[in-house]
């Protein structure tokens, strides 16, 4: 459901969608399952600052007194070929301002189809508690300083709890 939400965060969350021209034309849709190279000039590079985090809840289920440890995950969704992860350090007690100030980059094949999921969860001992995520489609990033709001698992809108990031989108 979060990668659907996000899918639909390119029209403002309503109505329809079009396919992307790549999955309408049969000579193109060979790039998407993998039969036709694509060609280089049509790939991304895309590179993705995480500067910090705003106002980062506590897990719903969270014990009274307990801190947060917070570290985010990045994924990005699409063809097979441009699947990929990254994940930022924890940080230690802090989840009302904390800072990472990571890189991590993306090499696209098929941009047009890509989604980027990004998801904060709170480490603990055995099993990481969700907090929250932010998904959009790749053709929707504006480059640039741009703060994302965070969504929790029902996709209801946290109020004020933000990640501050730099995004690029160079072709490769």
């Amino acid at each position: 459901m979060q990668l659907n939400h996000g899918r639909f965060m390119d029209n403002g969350g309503v109505g329809y969608v079009l396919k992307p021209s790549i999955l309408l034309s049969e000579e193109k849709f060979g790039v998407v399952n993998g039969t036709v190279p694509r060609s280089t000039n049509s790939m991304k590079i895309l590179k993705i600052s995480i500067i910090s985090g705003f106002q980062i809840p506590k897990p719903k289920d969270s014990t009274k007194g307990e801190i947060i440890d917070p570290f985010i995950k990045v994924e990005v969704y699409g063809v097979p070929s441009d699947q990929a992860e990254y994940k930022t350090k924890v940080i230690e007690n802090n989840g009302f301002n904390p800072r990472w100030y990571e890189t991590c980059s993306f090499k696209l094949r098929v941009p047009e189809l890509a989604l980027v999921r990004f998801t904060v969860k709170d480490e603990d001992r055995g099993k990481d508690d969700f907090i929250g995520y932010y998904c959009l489609p790749v053709s929707s990033i504006q480059e640039g300083f741009r703060h994302f709001p965070l969504y929790d698992k029902n996709g209801d809108l946290y109020s004020q709890s933000l990640i501050f990031t730099h995004i690029t989108l160079t072709s490769a």
